[in-house]
């Protein structure tokens, strides 16, 4: 498109190539030096200019030979080849520009360069006109009441029209987005402060909206005004697509059920989300926050883990582990995912820590072991202890077979009843153990005298439970509700107990039941002065197939049974004991008044 260019006065192109961003350098159509502008100067001396050649302008910037004759060679082609503009990135940021323009001129320029320092202008004229309409960003010239009096080819190319529709008319007719008032506003502020920057959305002659920065200049060439505009719109889009998608990643960040870290390779943290906070700044520590070590907070084991594994992240290999955080002595699993994330290069961006609470997973596992452990030593145990009577009663039963001695064969049923006897308490044991585990939990009014007595009935034949008195210390009248079958069981394997580890050598043998209640417990007491329990037994009591005597003739089941009994309804039980002095059993059972409790 031909532009009429001598109406231009020389100070409007001045004041032009005053304020563009770009260090610009004009070259003849031999790639000599004719002119370079103010900011060019910022980065080289002014005398560098005179003679000089592209290939020392280039040289400037590029010094690496290979990559010199790279852009030489693309320079020299044929631009169509290239687009309108051949470009090179000299550091981030910061590109060096070449482009063919009408007369066999060329122009070259550094953008992304800051802080440059004015020198007088070299152009003439006829070399301002022809930048004017050369340079990418698109300029108008307009008066002091907003009329258009100039635009360069760029403003042209812009709205995909020629400068005759722009001479005349109001610089705000641009923005067609903007009200009457705005328009007046933007307007007064702007000769107010004689200058005017800001993001627009204009409307071209397609009915297409861009996204335009731009930027006003008041005053200067006989009252003319000065406006460049920056088509942004690809970058202004991106800029908001990756706001739009940060806001979203950061919504799944912060919205994740897991704690999730950003670390450098050093383990310090970049960023967490919201979980991360609860749990290291709520629980953990008061003084957490970006920049800090994860160390402080997390145990030694962890990092040793995380230490030996270091130089694997860098080769993008991932590490995954557990460890465990105590919680005002609350210990609380937690299984953790390091996930390394590795750049175009290759070069460790930053390490992705996730954390997962597995304390229940932790705890089921743990009792899945215990399960399995007893379910090996019950079934062993169990038949051998099943088995022993037996065998017991078959080997009385040939001897007796022989024997023709009554007295003795007395003898030998006596054994064999006694064998029995035992055989069917271990019954009884795996019943109850069964039992526990399989039915639910069932409330009816509680008659302590009766289901004492009928304990009392059920173990009349043991030997020493007509020696040992039993002593009730309770009020009859209590009333409270439970699981009757259960607290039969509890009831009788306490006295049972009592019964088997009476002490011989003492002149009156005793079991006290002792039953109170405290605030919303029921707590039961059983006190004998039997043979005692040596101190090393005691933690091993409630554990199954244990006999805490040498003399027990028991399954090894009973107490095993008891405190499984006691916590299937929501209770405790511990023991005291002193050697060859007595026992005490200490029962506690969530306090029931009323059968829908």
């Amino acid at each position: 498109m031909a532009q009429k260019l001598s109406h231009i006065p020389i100070d409007v192109l001045v004041h032009i190539e005053e304020h563009m961003d770009d260090p610009l350098v004009l070259l003849d159509k031999y790639n000599k030096v004719l002119w370079a502008n103010k900011k060019i100067h910022a980065v080289l001396p002014e005398h560098f200019f005179h003679g000089k050649s592209i290939i020392d302008l280039v040289h400037f910037f590029i010094e690496d030979e290979h990559t010199l004759v790279q852009f030489l060679s693309g320079a020299y082609q044929d631009m169509k080849l290239h687009g309108p503009v051949l470009t090179y990135e000299v550091k981030p940021g910061t590109f060096i520009c070449y482009k063919n323009i009408p007369d066999d001129h060329k122009l070259f320029w550094v953008t992304g360069l800051e802080n440059f320092v004015s020198k007088e202008p070299l152009l003439d004229e006829m070399e301002y006109k022809r930048i004017f309409h050369q340079v990418f960003d698109a300029i108008l010239i307009y008066n002091s009441d907003g009329i258009v009096m100039d635009v360069n080819t760029a403003v042209c190319e812009l709205y995909k029209t020629n400068r005759e529709e722009f001479i005349g008319k109001n610089i705000f007719s641009l923005f067609p987005h903007q009200t009457i008032t705005d328009a007046t506003k933007i307007w007064k502020d702007f000769l107010k402060t004689k200058q005017i920057e800001g993001l627009y959305k204009f409307k071209l002659a397609d009915n297409e909206y861009r996204y335009i920065q731009f930027k006003g200049r008041a005053d200067f060439a006989g009252g003319n005004h000065l406006g460049i505009l920056r088509d942004v719109t690809n970058s202004y889009l991106a800029e908001k697509a990756l706001k739009k998608s940060e806001l979203q990643l950061r919504t799944v960040f912060n919205s994740s059920i897991y704690q999730i870290l950003l670390l450098d390779d050093d383990f310090n943290i970049i960023t967490f989300n919201q979980g991360a906070f609860g749990l290291i700044y709520q629980q953990v520590s008061l003084d957490f926050g970006i920049g800090r070590s994860i160390w402080e907070y997390f145990p030694d084991i962890f990092r040793k883990q995380c230490e030996a594994h270091k130089s694997n992240f860098f080769k993008g290999e991932s590490l995954n582990t557990d460890f465990y955080l105590d919680f005002d002595n609350n210990q609380q699993w937690y299984a953790a995912s390091l996930v390394p994330a590795l750049d175009d290069k290759g070069e460790l961006k930053f390490i992705s820590l996730t954390l997962h609470n597995i304390t229940a997973r932790k705890t089921n596992e743990e009792a899945l072991k215990k399960m399995n452990f007893e379910l090996d030593s019950f079934v062993y145990r169990a038949s051998h202890d099943l088995r022993a009577p037996l065998r017991s009663v078959l080997g009385l039963a040939q001897l007796i077979d022989v024997e023709n001695n009554k007295e003795q064969i007395h003898k030998y049923v006596g054994l064999m009843e006694k064998s029995i006897q035992k055989l069917d308490s271990f019954i009884l044991d795996l019943t109850n153990f069964s039992r526990n585990s399989r039915l639910d939990v069932i409330i009816e009014e509680i008659d302590f005298n009766k289901l004492i007595d009928e304990a009392m009935d059920n173990l009349q034949f043991m030997d020493k439970a007509s020696q040992v008195k039993i002593v009730r210390e309770f009020d009859p009248k209590l009333s409270f509700y439970c699981d009757q079958i259960r607290l039969s069981v509890i009831l009788q394997n306490l006295l049972s107990n009592a019964f088997k580890y009476a002490d011989k050598s003492k002149a009156e043998s005793f079991l006290k039941i002792k039953i109170t209640r405290e605030d919303s417990s029921l707590l039961l007491e059983f006190e004998d002065n039997g043979i005692g329990i040596i101190d090393t037994y005691i933690d091993k009591l409630f554990s199954m197939f244990f006999r805490a005597s040498q003399d027990s003739y028991g399954s090894g089941l009973g107490l095993y049974i008891t405190k499984q009994v006691v916590e299937k309804l929501g209770g405790s039980i511990h023991v005291k004991s002193v050697y060859q002095q007595g026992t005490s059993f200490f029962v506690k059972l969530p306090y029931v008044s009323d059968r829908n409790l």
